[in-house]
């Protein structure tokens, strides 16, 4: 499946998502912006990417992104000023333009 691009930007009323394993893409901007606070992948994510801003401006505290992803975009997580803690999945291999930044709480874990 796909989630276009600006999908749930800017919505507010979301708080909590979960990305199915069967999501295959996820445009730019997705949910930016949005109100989410929580944002977890189901087992078995075939999603390979994480795109330009796709979580940017959200309340996210923290974010596993899943051994399935392969590259996350420019600016994916910028602005996620509540974003402390980050777990890398072992299939990433390219990291764009700064895509955490802004995000001064972060800590890094392997």
């Amino acid at each position: 499946g796909t989630i276009e691009r600006y999908a749930f930007a800017f919505t507010n009323n979301l708080e909590s998502i979960e990305i199915p394993a069967s999501l295959q893409k996820l445009g730019t901007f997705a949910f930016y912006k949005s109100g989410i606070q929580s944002l977890t992948f189901e087992e078995k994510s075939s999603l390979t990417e994480i795109p330009q801003s796709a979580f940017a401006g959200t309340n996210i505290t923290a974010v596993e992104i899943p051994d399935s992803v392969v590259r996350i975009g420019s600016l994916a997580f910028a602005k996620c000023y509540a974003l402390e803690q980050v777990t890398l999945g072992r299939g990433v291999r390219e990291i764009d333009f700064s895509p955490f930044s802004f995000c001064e709480k972060i800590r890094y874990n392997k």
